[in-house]
């Protein structure tokens, strides 16, 4: 347990807050100002491919590697570079095999690929927070095969969803980046599918919010029953969630997408992660998950308005929103919020701990 004298102040958490965020934002828009669109979609499709490891990397093994002996109590510099290696040669290894396997070897990047490492990192969650791991942990007493077994399942489960329910026909005339070997041509058309599994992540996260007092609720059920019902309310709200946005409100499928559920996510990890958990810790549940929802849609919708207004000055080039500009404004502020900025949250509050940040301020 950490002792009073060690616990950082409400104003350092803060001014550590603060600052992280604004290198997040300043690194995230280096990073998509410099190369050409092309290559920041590779830079964005390795990201992608690297995020289920730092999410296990950052819950389960509590920013350490545990298959690294004393990692855990070297100086914070040294071990945020190991790390940052680690889920450096991880993404470089899945994206291989992604365009090995999905992208059956042709070396082209389509948002395909995407789609499927997006599965991903949502069903990596859903692992860790709804499946609580099972059925490998308590099975499994060595924690470092806890992680990799569930990252196999998490890309297993993946796979099986992209190949079921994702179908690409209906653009097929329509992008040049269409190869109809690479279709899955699952039972659903792929624009449907992946706003539906993006919908769900920010409902798995808002309720995570609350701890264990909406998650854990159900009559002490165990697992896999509890990761059942858990999952079916999940389901079920972010079919009401999405119908309500698209089908009532007419908002685009696409701009909805972007707006508000990767801007709802994106406002969780603010929440969460930039202030190390601390923020509204003292308050009980279920006014503290309230509060939490309440502050990461709007920290949320505040980065949304901040990438889109910033896109157009970052890259240099006219980008539109909706229908008519191809989306190409709205996909940019999803690889740039989520593809680049989320990842780079967890490096600094996580790997590095806010070094150098946080030893600068007393």
């Amino acid at each position: 347990m950490e002792s009073i004298s060690n616990t950082p102040s409400t104003s350092n958490i803060l001014i550590n807050s603060i600052t992280g965020l604004l290198l997040v934002i300043a690194i995230a828009f280096i990073i998509a100002a410099i190369p050409s669109a092309t290559n920041y979609q590779w830079i964005v499709f390795f990201f992608l491919a690297a995020t289920p490891f730092q999410a296990i990397v950052g819950i389960l093994w509590q920013n350490n590697l545990p298959f690294i002996k004393g990692l855990d109590k070297i100086h914070q510099t040294t071990k945020g570079i190991i790390l940052v290696i680690f889920t450096m040669l991880f993404g470089l290894l899945i994206g291989g095999l992604t365009l090995l396997i999905m992208g059956k070897g042709t070396g082209i990047l389509t948002p395909q690929l995407n789609h499927f490492l997006i599965t991903s990192i949502i069903i990596t969650l859903w692992l860790i927070i709804i499946v609580n791991f099972w059925p490998f942990i308590g099975k499994i007493k060595n924690i470092t095969i806890v992680g990799f077994c569930t990252l196999i399942l998490a890309f297993g489960i993946a796979f099986i969803v992209w190949k079921i329910f994702f179908n690409y026909e209906s653009i097929s005339n329509l992008v040049p980046w269409y190869v109809e070997s690479l279709d899955p041509k699952g039972v659903f058309d792929f624009s449907t599918t992946i706003v539906y599994i993006i919908t769900c992540c920010p409902v798995l996260l808002y309720l995570a919010l609350f701890d264990d007092w909406f998650l854990e609720k159900w009559s002490g059920a165990i697992q896999p029953g509890k990761a059942i019902l858990n999952t079916n309310i999940i389901l079920g709200i972010s079919y009401i969630f999405q119908f309500f946005f698209t089908k009532v409100i007419g908002m685009d499928v696409m701009v909805y997408m972007v707006m508000v559920p990767i801007s709802m996510v994106f406002g969780v990890f603010l929440v969460n992660n930039s202030t190390q958990f601390f923020l509204f810790k003292n308050i009980r549940q279920p006014l503290k998950g309230i509060y939490k929802m309440i502050a990461a849609t709007i920290f949320g919708l505040s980065m949304y308005v901040l990438y889109f207004n910033m896109g157009a000055w970052i890259t240099g080039q006219e980008m539109a929103s909706g229908a008519n500009g191809n989306y190409q404004l709205d996909l940019w502020v999803a690889d740039t919020m989520l593809g680049i900025s989320f990842p780079l949250i967890i490096v600094i509050t996580g790997y590095f701990n806010y070094w150098p940040l946080k030893s600068k301020i007393k």
